[in-house]
């Protein structure tokens, strides 16, 4: 595999709106939220998520995903959703929980960025469980109010198709 972690990193921050602060493949935009529903809801979150990821049921659900994911977007099989993904220089997972599709995007398509998106502590469970994937990264922020330039995103796993997903 191409190593592209700090390469990665200057490639990053060529796609965001501002300046930002990547530690450890980690960007975290806003701690809190400025809607205190939307805290509650960060912090159940990430204490189902810290809980979550020390089960020994989270394999049989990541294989679950990957197959619904497949099936969902039109995809026969892991190399073809791979010889898609690997078109695309800039992957977005949206509400990217403790990082399964972001890891599994990135295994799949390793010359790409992948980024994951999630508003709780579990973008930090994810890093540190994915630590030696060199081309993911992770941010703590609001899905509502992504920080990246229009069109920069190549593929956001919400949409199907080959679009750029506008992201404003």
């Amino acid at each position: 595999m191409e190593h592209i972690g700090k390469m990665g990193s200057f490639m990053l921050k060529n796609i965001f709106k501002f300046d930002i602060r990547i530690n450890d493949k980690f960007i975290s935009l806003h701690s809190i939220s400025q809607d205190e529903n939307q805290q509650q809801t960060n912090d159940a979150c990430s204490e189902k998520w810290s809980k979550y990821k020390n089960t020994n049921k989270k394999n049989k659900f990541y294989n679950m995903q990957k197959e619904w994911y497949l099936k969902l977007y039109g995809f026969e099989s892991e190399d073809d959703s791979s010889n898609f993904l690997k078109t695309k220089q800039y992957i977005f997972d949206a509400g990217c929980g403790l990082g399964h599709k972001v890891k599994w995007f990135a295994d799949l398509s390793p010359k790409s960025i992948v980024i994951g998106i999630y508003f709780s502590d579990a973008c930090k469970i994810a890093v540190n469980n994915y630590k030696n994937t060199n081309n993911q990264f992770f941010i703590k922020g609001d899905i509502a109010k992504t920080p990246f330039k229009d069109e920069s995103i190549d593929y956001n796993k919400l949409r199907s198709g080959d679009n750029a997903y506008r992201i404003s």
